[in-house]
């Protein structure tokens, strides 16, 4: 239906074209020219009144169908498609007296061969028969257009979390949280880890953990590894632009005592002042509580 419509609105040309010289001359000498300007392009715009008329039949609008097929007709008497088209929609309407004029008018302008006619002839047999029928209007549940109809929108189920303000090891910090584990998270007590440089809390599904860096870094300075077992992170040396391994200081090189998911983890900078947190997110790969997570 868009791209009928596109065509359309396209094809809705008035200025006509420039004539060149042989059509100059073949004027002067009084010879007959092709047809030009937007009478030309009449077969086309018919074509896509047309398209756009099946696809109003195909949505069940079928007062618009029958118009745009009936602009078809008028700008291209001969072709049979709009002719049957604009039957069909009329006879959904139940005016089928309609669509037998309709009908009877296309044996007279648009079939030109004894095929074509026989075929319209079975149309109308078959319409004819449909005398006691009704058509009644599409239902609610079908996809008729409307102007002001609006579609329900399916909602969207966000994951809500909250900022929860920890105490970390040299100051105060805040960790993301999902709503439904919150309750349980604020019942858990921080514990120390990694010889008091960090502090980590869990839930029933993930780990937390919070660690105080030295400086500001940037985020191309760190280098985050984490895998189902183990938590890597190098902080680059200040001053250097190299990136080799003895360019980087360790920061964390912990093996984990609770299997994680790595696709599913995350870690962020988070600045409080002049200092600056390092955070982890640590799905775990079964729920459940650890007594200890970090090694």
């Amino acid at each position: 239906l868009d791209h009928a419509r596109d065509m359309v609105d396209f094809l809705e040309v008035e200025k006509s074209p420039a004539m060149n010289g042989y059509q100059l001359r073949a004027l002067a000498r009084g010879m007959p020219l092709p047809q030009r300007g937007p009478k030309a392009l009449q077969p086309f715009r018919a074509i896509a009144f047309a398209s756009r008329a099946l696809a109003y039949l195909r949505l069940d609008a079928y007062a618009e169908a029958a118009e745009d097929a009936k602009a078809a007709c008028e700008l291209e008497p001969r072709y049979l498609k709009a002719w049957i088209r604009r039957a069909c929609a009329l006879a959904a309407m139940n005016r089928r007296e309609e669509a037998q004029d309709v009908l009877k008018e296309a044996l007279e302008k648009a079939c030109n061969t004894d095929l074509l006619r026989e075929q319209v002839c079975k149309l109308l047999v078959n319409l004819h028969n449909l005398v006691n029928v009704v058509v009644k209007p599409p239902g609610k549940d079908l996809p008729v257009i409307y102007k002001d109809s609006e579609r329900p929108k399916k909602k969207k189920t966000w994951r809500e979390v909250i900022a929860v303000p920890v105490a970390g090891p040299n100051g105060d910090a805040t960790v993301s949280v999902p709503r439904h584990e919150l309750r349980k998270f604020l019942q858990e007590d921080w514990k120390s880890t990694l010889s008091g440089r960090a502090i980590w809390a869990q839930t029933s599904e993930e780990l937390f953990l919070v660690l105080r860096l030295p400086r500001r870094p940037k985020v191309s300075e760190l280098r985050i590894e984490i895998s189902p077992k183990h938590l890597l992170s190098l902080l680059r040396k200040k001053g250097v632009t190299s990136a080799t391994q003895d360019d980087f200081d360790t920061l964390i090189d912990a093996k984990l005592l609770a299997t994680v998911k790595p696709s599913e983890c995350s870690w962020q900078l988070d600045q409080v002042g002049d200092s600056c947190d390092l955070h982890f997110s640590l799905r775990k790969h079964c729920c459940g509580m650890v007594e200890e997570a970090f090694q």
